[in-house]
């Protein structure tokens, strides 16, 4: 008897084991990656994944703007990668760090590294064992090479709740996250404010969610403090349904979504997951998302648009990126930035900075062609007029209006004027931002395309100052984001920030003054205090 006994405790024990071995091994994997800092990731699991079809639970989604196409290719051919990872980490309220992780079994040679960030503005990072990709600025790259994992087994436990999904996202926030929001906001925002904060940070321990590619199923799992905290969170994402359905029927990017209310309604409250002792579980079928052709379904219309939009944005964000960076290496060996414009002996402008910078965003030979020493529109530049660089145009307004990649318009600008880029022949260097290179716009979106070589039309200072969207002279994109026109502004410090129509003026002039001596917080632009 004691055999038996014996004998069914190894197997039951084996069992257990056998069945935590991948939730072990990808903790242990991500553990290198994490600290107490980091507060969630998304694991993708390429052997469960086919890179050839990149079959995805949105497969009708375009994500050219975060990868390549080929890049699943590459990581598990060339460079023997099976796990890919992307961390979040805050990095100073409102503002999170997103990079990427992967660790190669393989050597990969500097050229097989450029061609799997080829085309992107991510830069890659080779720390310890990982390569690290993503926007990661000098702040980041400290934290990263000094980072020292701390123990997480709440990571492990969320991971075993997905257990054996190609996909997994854990949102897991730091231990004192929920002191902090509990000292700090003891309610809810408007219009939740009966609600206590306790509600989430008490609900949602942790959250984790997978796709199954093989059962083309997604689950998602709250863990709460106990029963009673898992049923407050029920109660609580029932009442937010119907303010979400308040908030998004108005929206035109979800005018399709709501045509029928009641049906989606009903789409909304299939999403929320159910109470299972103290946790919250949600099952859904691929159906929910797509059909089996890939066509959206009701909640995959809402949830397609979200995405999209936000990838419309990135793709932008990511041309200002590379913009900022061929600036900063102009300005490394120049010693100053580029001239707004370049002039004739008699002062007229010849040849504006987009042409300046072309060496430093790898367009070489085209730099070579124009004759420099000619104004931009001489009979023989003009043949130079509809071969703008992709980098230089908005793919959001390319989509929608096809004439700007057809003639060689531009979306981008700089802001020109006392305050901003000074008017040639003066010199400007970084040490002149008195205000800061974070509290600097640099670059912007134009609410009127002109030809990228035109050195006649830049964004002058008197029109920027009056808003967005607000002159065609001016500052404007064609982004909508949460139903609010706004667009996206590069500061001198490299990063990018998407700015709404409802930035306050005096905020707005100072973000764009390089020397006026005032600086606000990101929030301040709409009214925040600090």
């Amino acid at each position: 008897m004691q055999r038996i006994f014996f004998f069914l405790s190894v197997i039951v024990l084996s069992a257990n084991l056998f069945a935590q071995t991948e939730a072990k091994r990808v903790a242990a994997d991500v553990a290198p990656l994490v600290d107490d800092g980091v507060f969630g990731f998304v694991h993708l699991d390429l052997d469960k994944i086919d890179t050839k079809t990149g079959d995805t639970v949105l497969p009708t989604l375009e994500l050219d703007a975060f990868l390549k196409p080929d890049m699943p290719i590459i990581l598990t051919e060339k460079l023997g990668v099976r796990d890919v990872y992307v961390i979040f980490r805050p990095s100073g309220w409102p503002n999170v760090a997103v990079y990427g992780a992967v660790r190669p079994s393989k050597t990969a040679s500097p050229e097989e590294l450029g061609q799997l960030f080829g085309g992107m503005s991510y830069k890659y990072k080779k720390i310890g064992d990982h390569i690290f990709f993503g926007n990661i600025y000098e702040a980041e790259t400290k934290i990263l090479e000094q980072l020292k994992p701390s123990p997480r087994p709440d990571i492990e436990t969320a991971l075993a709740s997905v257990e054996g999904s190609a996909a997994q996202a854990v949102f897991v926030p730091p231990s004192f996250a929920a002191r902090i929001f509990e000292e700090s906001s003891p309610a809810l925002p408007v219009p939740f404010e009966e609600t206590p904060i306790t509600t989430l940070t008490r609900g949602a321990r942790w959250i984790a969610a997978g796709w199954w590619a093989e059962k083309s199923e997604f689950r998602c799992i709250a863990q709460s403090e106990n029963a009673r905290a898992a049923a407050d969170l029920k109660q609580f994402l029932d009442s937010a349904v119907d303010v979400a359905f308040q908030e998004f029927s108005g929206q035109i990017q979800f005018k399709k979504f709501f045509e029928d209310a009641p049906t989606a309604k009903e789409a909304l409250r299939a999403l929320i997951p159910k109470p299972d002792g103290d946790r919250l579980v949600l099952t859904a079928p691929r159906s929910v998302f797509t059909d089996k052709n890939n066509v959206p379904g009701r909640f995959g219309e809402i949830f397609l648009a979200y995405l999209r939009e936000q990838a419309d944005v990135r793709r932008c964000m990511n041309n200002l990126l590379q913009i900022m960076i061929a600036l900063h290496n102009y300005h490394d060996v120049n010693k100053f930035f580029p001239a707004a414009y370049t002039v004739d002996k008699d002062g007229k402008p010849i040849h504006s900075w987009r042409v300046l910078i072309l060496p430093w965003v790898e367009q070489n030979a085209l730099y070579k062609k124009i004759r420099l020493d000619e104004p931009w529109d001489s009979e023989y530049n003009r043949q130079f007029h509809s071969q703008c660089p992709a980098l230089f145009q908005c793919p959001v307004a390319v989509a929608k209006i096809p004439e700007i990649k057809k003639n060689g318009l531009t979306t981008y600008s700089i802001i020109v004027g006392k305050q901003t880029w000074p008017e040639p022949p003066k010199k400007f260097t970084i040490d002149s931002i008195t205000d800061g290179t974070s509290n600097t716009i640099a670059v912007v979106e134009r609410q009127t395309p002109v030809c990228w070589m035109d050195p006649t039309h830049e964004i002058l200072e008197e029109d920027a100052v009056k808003g967005i969207g607000n002159t065609t002279a001016g500052i404007a994109a064609p982004h909508v984001v949460s139903n609010k026109f706004g667009c996206n502004v590069a500061l001198f410090d490299g990063s990018v920030l998407f700015v709404t129509e409802n930035v306050l003026p005096e905020p707005w002039k100072s973000l764009i003054y390089r020397n006026d001596g005032r600086s606000f917080g990101i929030m301040e632009l709409y009214g925040a205090k600090r």
